[in-house]
């Protein structure tokens, strides 16, 4: 079965056509380890769940928006992939993780939802491996928040991750809908 006969059309149309040509632009180990900060509808955890990874993905504690109070976790069921995918509560600007913990940080549509992007940019390049670890900011472009914004009008614009980074962009993808700017370590 299909991934758009078991999900909504937009949440399909973005795994497809937004999400799955950045996973295809970068090389990721079989066994890395992936985080995905700010889980919302879940379709990043998703599109990394489909190819076979095991990644943590979380929201802040007590964050009762209606970002983080989607329910992903049906649509993983539907898709038989709840087993690779581990919800944690934690901050982006204060992350209960390890140095260097991640070889792959994901934030698909958070970035501009983050009070201290420095705070959280900071975290990131600290929970990141040092050689080889790859930070993907993946940020509505005109056309995305236009649409979001026809429904949510109060929405924040995106934020260009350059503005808050001091390392030059490993790699951008411009999509239909979002843009993404990969950055690595080493």
């Amino acid at each position: 079965m299909k991934i758009d006969d078991l999900l909504s059309s937009e949440s399909a149309y973005i795994i497809e056509k937004n999400i799955n040509p950045i996973l295809d632009s970068i090389l990721i180990k079989k066994n890395a380890k992936i985080l995905d900060i700010g889980t919302g509808k879940g379709r990043m955890a998703i599109a990394l769940a489909l190819k076979g990874y095991q990644l943590l993905t979380g929201e802040p504690e007590g964050d009762d928006s209606e970002y983080a109070r989607q329910e992903w976790l049906k649509d993983a069921k539907l898709l038989g992939v709840e087993k690779f995918i581990k919800l944690n509560h934690f901050n982006a600007e204060f992350m209960p993780f390890e140095n260097e913990q991640f070889d792959v940080i994901f934030m698909m549509g958070s970035f501009h939802h983050i009070n201290n992007k420095e705070a959280a940019i900071s975290e990131c390049f600290r929970t990141l491996k040092k050689v080889d670890g790859l930070l993907c900011i993946i940020e509505p472009n005109t056309n995305g928040i236009q649409k979001i914004k026809e429904r949510h009008s109060s929405h924040p614009n995106a934020v260009d991750p350059r503005n808050f980074i001091k390392r030059s962009v490993f790699n951008i993808l411009h999509l239909p809908m979002f843009d993404a700017f990969v950055f690595k370590n080493g």
